[in-house]
């Protein structure tokens, strides 16, 4: 964390092949992985602490596991009040290709989110 900017990274990964009868990837077992890159901004508005945050997330021989093959993620959140805050996200999921057994197609998610914390 730099002042207001907070910067991510993950990865996790299979450290062996799975068999294909338990999690395959064509014709073979699949070795899933997935990583993620984020940036946020922390700032106050009306008074409130708020966050703006971008995401950018992959997954590799995941297929099975029903995760996209890429993520792209904008997001806002606001405090409310003390222990309360109201959050939106747009996410843009992008399926693996035909070829590797998806659809190739792009999703978007918009999601609204009233957290409390106690």
């Amino acid at each position: 964390r730099v002042g207001s900017i907070t910067l991510l990274g993950e990865f996790l990964g299979a450290m062996d092949e799975f068999h294909a009868d338990e999690v395959a990837f064509g014709d073979y077992g699949a070795k899933p992985s997935a990583w993620m890159v984020e940036a946020a901004y922390g700032f106050e508005l009306a008074g409130k602490e708020a966050t703006l945050a971008a995401s950018y997330q992959q997954t590799n021989e995941a297929l099975a596991l029903e995760l996209p093959k890429k993520r792209i993620l904008l997001g806002v959140s606001a405090e409310v009040m003390e222990g309360l805050s109201l959050g939106v996200e747009l996410a843009r999921d992008t399926d693996y290709s035909v070829a590797d057994g998806g659809t190739g197609e792009d999703s978007d998610t918009l999601t609204l989110q009233l957290a409390a914390e106690f």
